[in-house]
């Protein structure tokens, strides 16, 4: 039975885009730039306010690992349940869960977590390639961990 060009155009779609959310999360965890995954007009959105513009999310970005690095601190991001919409302006609006684990380690190490919906709407460009042109995440669940101590 052939398959649907339809149902394999979306899948291909939300193979490009699982892996530029993957993509993301990679460069965040271990502060390489994310410019290039970035319109130039890219807007990040979080409950602490809206950063607009590509210079200035990687700025943020490269200012919150570089704070990780001097507290010892590593995180771990990862999206799942993936929705992917084709929007009638052509964008494309990427719905996750996002998971986020902040883990310190050192003689106490602790960790905390978020959890969160991400929303992304994604650009294509000409060369099949796609770019962030906002994100938006709402916490919905943000607690600490602290492992038991062993004697």
């Amino acid at each position: 039975m052939p398959i649907d060009p339809a149902l394999a155009s979306q899948i291909q779609l939300r193979a490009l885009v699982s892996a530029l959310l993957d993509e993301f999360s990679h460069r965040t965890n271990s502060g390489a730039s994310i410019a290039s995954l970035l319109h130039p007009d890219a807007a990040f959105e979080t409950p602490r306010g809206v950063v607009q513009g590509r210079e200035a999310i990687v700025e943020l970005f490269r200012s919150l690992f570089e704070t990780r690095q001097a507290a010892g601190r590593k995180s771990r991001h990862y999206n799942a349940n993936l929705v992917v919409t084709t929007l009638p302006d052509g964008t494309i609006e990427a719905r996750s869960l996002l998971v986020a684990l902040a883990i310190e380690g050192g003689q106490d190490p602790k960790a905390s977590q978020l959890l969160g919906d991400q929303i992304d709407i994604i650009a294509q460009a000409e060369n099949c390639s796609v770019c962030f042109k906002s994100r938006k995440m709402a916490p919905g669940l943000m607690f600490a961990m602290t492992p038991e101590r062993r004697p």
